[in-house]
């Protein structure tokens, strides 16, 4: 099990981390409240923690990219948020997105769903 972070192209090194930290927040806070994928973010959480942080291009990239992937995760019941940073801090940029899959996803014996898995790999590796 991943959790798939996807960050501003502006915001690298230790500054995606943040963001990577603020978007688990809004994981954690989210799944409380929402049983169906309370599981699967709970499950993460305890056992697995794996994360992967991909540079996510420009603000209307990270839009579009997390309407995809709020598709896929409502379609399969997947933990899926968005960070923005406040008003003061960064005019309320979008500034991380992220889903958290189980193994079936990125098996590399065959993903479930390809069109998910091109949306969580093709783009670069944070820096």
């Amino acid at each position: 099990m991943r959790l798939y972070a996807f960050t501003s192209m502006y915001l690298e090194g230790i500054h995606a981390g943040i963001q990577t930290a603020h978007l688990v927040s809004e994981l954690a806070v989210k799944y409380t409240i929402h049983p169906s994928q309370r599981e699967i973010f709970h499950t993460w959480a305890v056992h697995h923690k794996t994360i992967f942080i991909s540079n996510g291009g420009y603000a209307s990239s990270l839009r579009d990219r997390y309407s995809r992937l709020k598709e896929k995760a409502d379609l399969y019941y997947l933990p899926v948020a968005k960070f923005h940073e406040s008003q003061d801090a960064l005019d309320g940029a979008i500034t991380a997105i992220g889903i958290i899959v189980p193994e079936e996803f990125y098996s590399r014996f065959g993903a479930k769903d390809d069109e998910l898995l091109k949306l969580l790999t093709e783009c670069e590796r944070a820096r």
